[in-house]
């Protein structure tokens, strides 16, 4: 019995039938004629969702049949035009179904991108002997660069990362076989803007215009516009900087602009009943950006800003800036209650010696609350320095982070396993952003061409709607910016004599609530 898949473009076929041939397609008959004396292997049908109750159960009746339905929004937008098609979602979908099956049905009345996106099917799919459908020889080479942090601050995202994305690429070649190649070239930023740009640089000269990475918000300000002038596409697993959402270049980010960030550390203030707190910032692009929001919006939710401090990111010596935090501390506390007061601290992974400096000074920074931020959260090597973790615990240091779908936990779990046994290195949701950048990276390679980065950049986005990844649906706004369903609020717990990042709460941008 032969294996077929089928695929139908509900949309297309509705419009297609009632202009042409003024009548309804007979999804029953059709069933019949696709799969008969036939094995279904998958039969997808495919739809916009626009909430009209007579749609859903039409959907039902499909359902009924055989038919998975799959919905995407219909998306109005501010001029007027509108936007739902599937083109890009049913390319993937029947690139992935058509390897274990002999049979393809396509029902579509679109005669544009989704047939020329079909031509490629066509001509890497063969049948052999036996009459099983496999992908032939012709090799699809990618060419791509990845600029991680290996060492400096950066390195706690960016070693994780690193084997995130070794593991992507074993995953890839397992997936596709000999039908893919990818060229891969590696380069550390140490954390350094300049270094980056020089990175990015050669990499332009090796003729690579895809690039994963860099990690920090610095690093990706300082290379944005040589990568726009070179129409290179940039996808940053972690850069959360407000300023560098823009939407006139093709830079992607897999984390969201931390605006997003500070809504749920609003909420999670005004949930701890906090109303005075000191900001303690690291000097530089991302923390000169996030400070600002959080000033800006605790000041316009009545909250009191006390003072705050900023430090130089090549800061080794942390004892006169605590000492002054100790001073600061102490004027706030003259004023407002304790437990209506906090330290909220903006830093990357010099946050496990601003701690382990700040428990062996005034105990005043240990009676009082800190919060934290998203380049702190789940960071392996802050948990070695026993003395920083024993004082997060102790005031409670909580910090947030992207979230991730639950419905996703197999395939991060899965990764987080390969770093772990490779680095000895937690993984994280960067780790996760990275491992799913090369994945969507390739898929689009296959549906648009890289020597044309606007058409790229666009079928990225659309393929990152069609993805579920191992941080789950990849959507982004108009600036290429993640979309976040929710925030992950993390603390540091001592279990069983071993420090470890614990999922405290959790902020929903759908309903806009803590829990």
């Amino acid at each position: 019995m032969q294996k077929v898949a089928v695929f139908v473009d509900i949309q297309n076929i509705y419009y297609t039938t009632k202009e042409f041939y003024n009548c309804h397609f007979d999804y029953n008959a059709f069933w019949t004629k696709a799969t008969s004396n036939r094995e279904v292997v998958k039969a997808i049908a495919y739809a916009i969702d626009r909430g009209d109750k007579k749609q859903k159960q039409f959907q039902n009746i499909l359902n009924e049949i055989g038919f998975e339905i799959k919905l995407k929004p219909f998306i109005q937008r501010s001029d007027g035009s509108a936007k739902g098609d599937w083109d890009v979602g049913i390319t993937i979908d029947v690139i992935e179904y058509a390897k274990e099956s002999e049979v393809v049905v396509l029902a579509s009345g679109d005669g544009d991108f989704f047939l020329l996106s079909l031509l490629m099917i066509i001509f890497t799919v063969s049948c052999k002997e036996n009459n099983t459908v496999e992908v032939v020889s012709n090799e699809h080479l990618i060419n791509i660069g990845f600029l991680s942090a290996q060492t400096g601050g950066a390195s706690h995202f960016g070693i994780p990362a690193y084997y995130a994305y070794k593991y992507a690429i074993n995953n890839l070649s397992a997936y596709y076989g000999e039908n893919v190649s990818i060229n891969s070239v590696l380069m550390d930023t140490k954390s350094n803007a300049d270094i980056c740009l020089d990175n990015l640089m050669s990499l332009k000269e090796q003729g690579i215009n895809l690039v994963i990475g860099p990690f920090t918000s610095s690093e990706l300000s300082n290379v944005k516009e040589f990568a726009k002038m070179n129409d290179m596409v940039v996808i940053s697993p972690s850069s959360v900087a407000r300023s560098i959402s823009l939407s006139d270049d093709y830079i992607f980010r897999m984390a969201s602009d931390d605006s997003n960030q500070t809504v749920a550390m609003l909420h999670l203030l005004s949930r701890d009943n906090i109303k005075n707190i000191i900001l303690l910032w690291r000097d530089d692009v991302w923390g000169n950006d996030l400070a600002g929001l959080i000033i800006n919006g605790f000041d316009n939710a009545g909250g009191n800003v006390f003072d705050s401090l900023k430090y130089d990111p090549s800061t080794v010596d942390y004892t006169s800036i605590i000492g002054e935090l100790v001073t600061k501390t102490t004027q706030m506390l003259n004023n407002y209650t304790l437990s209506e007061c906090a330290i909220y601290l903006l830093s990357f992974n010099e946050a496990e010696s601003i701690l382990e400096k700040a428990s062996t000074s005034n105990s005043l920074l240990g009676d009082i609350k800190w919060y934290g931020s998203s380049a702190v959260s789940q960071s392996s090597p802050f948990l070695v320095n026993s003395t920083a973790a024993t004082f997060a615990v102790q005031v409670g240091f909580l910090c947030p982070i992207h979230g991730l779908d639950d419905n996703a936990q197999d395939k991060y779990n899965d990764i987080n396993s390969y770093v772990v046994s490779r680095s000895g290195l937690m993984a994280n949701v960067y780790s996760y952003n990275t491992y799913d950048a090369l994945w969507l990276a390739v898929a689009t390679s296959f549906i648009s061409d890289i020597k044309h980065p606007e058409e790229f950049a666009a079928a990225f986005i659309e393929t990152g709607s069609n993805y579920f990844g191992a941080t789950g649906r990849v959507l982004f706004n108009d600036a290429g910016d993640r979309i976040p369903q929710t925030y992950d609020i993390f603390g540091v717990e001592n279990i069983n004599g071993e420090y470890s990042w614990v999922k405290k709460v959790v902020y929903d941008f759908g309903t806009g609530t803590i829990h």
